[in-house]
């Protein structure tokens, strides 16, 4: 089997189980420990995703980075081909608009391109992670592109019964530095 016909049925696999398991206490305990880490501590820009449907909840922590001050960027897929900006928001509820794939993108006819450094945090969606650091994402390839020339921390929210000890993954896939999941923090080395 080919790792693209691995990946897909993965995939079916992980939402799934990621469906199943969502729920708001785990969702806290994510939060908790996201922010009590030194990689958002010590950051001055968070790189992150407004979540979807079953995908560990974002909202909460956008919503702090924000009242800490810190600057808070979200993704913009540029085109089909796997490119995507991130924007500044100061406020998700007026910096969004729907965008590519139906998901809440920045507005940018007000929104600012973001620049970002070694302490920038980048929180990378993915449906699964091994304990190796390699994540199982959506199939776009926009994360692992954009992250092939990310300096900064790269970091994965998931619940604990998606960690697998190895997913395929090929030469294009990032490995994260840290995992952060309902029970456990990977710190990838």
């Amino acid at each position: 089997m080919q790792i693209k016909d691995e990946k897909r049925e993965l995939r079916n696999k992980f939402r799934s189980v990621r469906a199943e398991v969502k729920s708001e206490a785990k969702d806290k305990r994510i939060y908790d420990s996201f922010i009590k880490n030194d990689a958002y501590i010590n950051s001055d820009t968070v790189l992150i995703y407004y979540s979807v449907k079953s995908e560990a909840d974002t909202l909460k922590i956008i919503d702090t980075a924000l009242k800490d001050g810190k600057k808070v960027a979200l993704p913009k897929c540029v085109n089909g081909n796997g490119d995507m900006d991130f924007y500044f928001v100061k406020d998700i509820g007026r910096s969004l608009v729907a965008g590519f794939y139906s998901l809440q993108e920045p507005d940018t006819s007000f929104c600012v391109k973001a620049c970002f450094s070694d302490s920038t945090v980048c929180v990378v969606p993915a449906l699964a992670v091994d304990k190796r650091g390699y994540r199982l994402g959506y199939g776009g390839g926009y994360y692992d592109r954009f992250l092939s020339n990310f300096k900064g921390i790269k970091l994965a929210l998931c619940y604990d019964e998606c960690i697998c000890d190895e997913l395929p993954c090929d030469k294009f896939d990032v490995k994260l530095d840290i995992v952060i999941t309902d029970r456990n923090i990977y710190l990838i080395k």
